[in-house]
């Protein structure tokens, strides 16, 4: 396999009564969300990436790069049918690249699937891979921590939050990632990222850091083309 490394209302009852009949919904149930993840094909997505620099470490402009993604099939891969997503980039340079990520919603509701720093670029022969959780969706009990000699993760889901990202509205559920480095360490290094994710419409906004470096950056959503 080969991988290319270049490359977060009010509720309103209502009860109506005439003088010859009473009715009442109050005993029905009510209207079932929609599923939270929408990897249906031909779905589409642009990101801009924003940086800062050591000239300016509070401010994030845009890179240059340009990624359009395009959910472009399904793929089985040991059984598990998995959507395959095309990434055409444009990178700082200029240069155009082109790369694959791969995708599913386990038995949890989570969104699972590669790396998210290592697309590839031919189909995996594994599956093995391919179980990171990149969202949980609506599972609000979700936690994870991971203890390493690196340092210590804690992920979790925060509640629902309203953000503006290039100029649009949107609602979503905020999935984050807290780092803090390993004990004796000095400084202690804490940092945190976040991927945000909006039901049905997919990622609206990512922030990537290092863990040893002042350098961060996002990738926002600019279009997007939803098949339901």
């Amino acid at each position: 396999m080969k991988i290319n490394f270049k490359q977060t209302t009010p509720f309103l009852f209502l009860m109506a009564i005439t003088a010859s009949s009473c009715t009442s919904n109050s005993d029905s149930e009510p209207e079932p969300l929609p599923d939270f993840f929408n990897l249906n094909i031909g779905n589409e997505w642009v990101y801009k990436e924003y940086r800062n620099s050591l000239q300016d470490l509070s401010t994030l402009t845009f890179s240059g790069k340009i990624d359009s993604i395009k959910v472009e099939s399904v793929v089985i891969i040991d059984g598990l049918a998995f959507s395959k997503l095309h990434h055409k980039t444009v990178n700082p340079s200029g240069s155009l690249s082109s790369s694959y990520e791969y995708l599913r919603v386990d038995e949890s509701g989570h969104l699972v699937g590669n790396n998210p720093y290592m697309f590839l670029i031919e189909d995996p022969a594994s599956a093995n891979e391919l179980n990171i959780i990149r969202h949980p969706g609506d599972d609000t009990d979700y936690q994870n921590t991971s203890v390493r000699e690196t340092g210590t993760s804690f992920s979790s889901l925060y509640p629902s939050a309203d953000i503006m990202v290039e100029g649009n509205h949107y609602t979503v559920s905020p999935f984050v990632l807290e780092y803090t480095s390993p004990e004796g360490t000095i400084p202690v290094i804490n940092k945190s990222v976040e991927t945000d994710y909006q039901r049905q419409l997919g990622l609206v906004k990512k922030t990537n850091a290092y863990v040893a470096s002042p350098f961060l950056w996002e990738d926002r959503l600019v279009s997007y083309h939803i098949v339901n």
